[in-house]
């Protein structure tokens, strides 16, 4: 199945507006959970995760969530670990840890020393 442009662009702006609404702090959230709150048709969605982000819809959240916990640990010193996973929509701090050490070889309190060393 393919996606036309206005199709592929029509979803595009869905997730971008889906994820600056904060949908990714969702810890529950799924694939069908995310097209029926899109009004997007499940096969649709998949194509477009496979075909044009060349990912799945979980390594995609995945990466979001991560994106959005790195720059809470550099602009929110004072947050928790626990507090950034929740607010980044991970199911567990455990979980957190696990993403930033297969992603960075570092735990997310050593990421973010080594990332202020550098600065």
């Amino acid at each position: 199945m393919g996606l036309d442009s206005e199709k592929i662009d029509k979803i595009e702006s869905l997730l971008d507006k889906w994820c600056e609404n904060g949908g990714y702090r969702d810890s529950t959230v799924n694939m069908p959970m995310l097209s029926a709150k899109l009004r997007i048709p499940r096969p649709e969605l998949s194509c477009y995760f496979e075909n044009y982000l060349k990912s799945s819809f979980r390594i995609w959240l995945s990466d979001i969530r991560f994106k959005e916990a790195q720059r809470m640990l550099l602009e929110e010193c004072s947050y928790s670990n626990d507090t950034i996973s929740s607010e980044c929509g991970f199911s567990s701090h455990a979980h957190l840890y696990k993403i930033f050490k297969a992603k960075t070889g570092y735990t997310p309190g050593k990421w973010r020393d080594s990332v202020r060393k550098k600065r």
